[in-house]
């Protein structure tokens, strides 16, 4: 028996994702099938599998995509095979790839949504601050599952609208600020004033120097207005934990 190259591993593994014409030269072939069958039969379960995993981590996207998808999907998994034995995540490199792509800012947006989902859907969850804990205001912070987006067109609408088997709503141009958050095991989204989500935003840096940041991006009058009704809001969706 002859014997196999030192890299008859990487072969096959070209072969199977379609980065190689397939060649029968390394299987010995079997009862029904012969060598070329043999690779051809682990590169259609790959053809199959893929891009059904590839479309569960971005559905807004290959909503969005419409035709497109399947090129997308070719050519992501081209230069993003998957390297683990699990496909889960299987998405997580495709809004850079997009981007470097030079793929369409709403693919990139909505890319980058779907990864926000995903992430937040995984997340672990933090310690839930209690009225009795506020009583010595102390340090707070975004919750793990919480993810803060900024985009500039409606993609968000678009993708829930599309999952919810609706007919989407064309997309809109403007300045979203999105917090993508998890409750009782379900990702949801909430646009919030520009002010609010900085001071989301700023958590990390402290209470007082995310309201001082939200108040360079505020309107006349608008912290005083909400600031507590958006805290309010902040507390009710858990979006914060004690750090």
């Amino acid at each position: 028996m002859p014997e196999l190259p030192k890299d008859w591993r990487q072969q096959v593994v070209d072969m199977i994702r379609g980065a190689a014409p397939l060649s029968g030269e390394l299987f010995a072939g079997g009862t029904g099938l012969d060598p070329l069958e043999q690779i051809a039969v682990y590169r259609a379960q790959y053809t199959i599998r893929l891009p059904k995993a590839l479309a569960e981590d971005a559905p807004g996207l290959m909503r969005l995509a419409g035709d497109a998808w399947p090129d997308i999907v070719e050519r992501y998994l081209l230069a993003h095979p998957p390297n683990s034995w699990s496909l889960d995540h299987l998405g997580r490199h495709l809004e850079r790839w997009l981007t470097a792509d030079g793929a369409p800012t709403e693919y990139v947006e909505m890319a980058c949504v779907d990864e926000a989902v995903q992430r937040a859907f995984v997340a672990a969850e933090g310690r839930i601050p209690r009225p009795e804990d506020l009583v010595s205001l102390p340090p707070l912070s975004l919750q793990p599952y919480v993810e803060l987006v900024r985009v500039s067109h409606s993609v968000h609408r678009y993708r829930a609208e599309a999952l919810s088997d609706e007919a989407p709503a064309p997309l809109e141009p403007g300045d979203f600020h999105l917090v993508i958050y998890r409750r009782d095991r379900r990702v949801r989204h909430i646009e919030m004033p520009r002010a609010a989500w900085w001071i989301l935003e700023g958590m990390h840096l402290g209470p007082e120097a995310s309201i001082e940041r939200a108040a360079a991006h505020a309107e006349p009058g608008e912290l005083e207005e909400n600031l507590a009704d958006w805290f309010r809001l902040f507390a009710e969706r858990r979006l914060l934990q004690l750090r």
